[in-house]
């Protein structure tokens, strides 16, 4: 046998036995094949896409202003029947005085949302005129146009959103500022 057939050869085998050697792959567990089986709810989706949204917007917050940290979150309230869309600053300093901030999160939310800050509505924004937010249209499957969702229900889903903005002191995690407002408007509330 000559020089590059053996070599060839001893590959083969070599690659024959790793394969061999290599680790079986077990089947999923019954319980793992459960949840695979089950379709993603459009809820849950768009509750996963507003989450990335919320993280989006809590990063560029980060680097625009030089927070500490961010956080996003969203979360459905059973309680009240609200999505709640979290942004949470993290700072050193007293959060009592950073008001300003919290309203321009805020705004930053609805303006991301498509809404025109000035009055709070999704169809007033020149850039891309809309009866209902951005956020809504996170509920639809991926790839289907806006054409797919009524009106109503967008306007619907609107409705129930609410977003809260707190900044935390790093230095005193019981000093914080919360401020919270619907979606649609312009109108916010502050506590400390």
């Amino acid at each position: 046998m000559n020089s590059p057939r053996r070599a060839l050869v001893s590959r083969s085998l070599e690659l024959f036995a790793l394969a061999l050697a290599a680790p079986a792959i077990a089947d999923p567990s019954d319980t793992v094949l459960k949840f695979m089986g089950q379709p993603v709810s459009l809820f849950s989706s768009g509750m996963d896409k507003l989450a990335e949204e919320m993280d989006e917007i809590a990063s560029t917050l980060k680097l625009e202003y030089e927070w500490r940290d961010t956080d996003g979150k969203v979360e459905f309230d059973w309680a009240t029947s609200q999505i709640r869309l979290g942004v949470i600053l993290y700072t050193d300093n007293d959060p009592s005085k950073l008001e300003d901030q919290c309203k321009t999160a805020i705004e930053r939310v609805r303006t991301v949302g498509g809404l025109n800050v000035e009055t709070g509505k999704p169809d007033d924004n020149p850039l891309a005129p809309s009866p209902f937010s951005h956020y809504a249209t996170l509920f639809l499957p991926t790839g289907y146009n806006l054409k797919s969702m009524s009106v109503e229900d967008a306007k619907a889903l609107d409705a129930l959103m609410l977003i809260t903005v707190s900044i935390i002191s790093l230095n005193d995690d019981t000093k914080k500022l919360v401020c919270t407002a619907p979606l649609l408007g312009t109108k916010y509330t502050v506590e400390n």
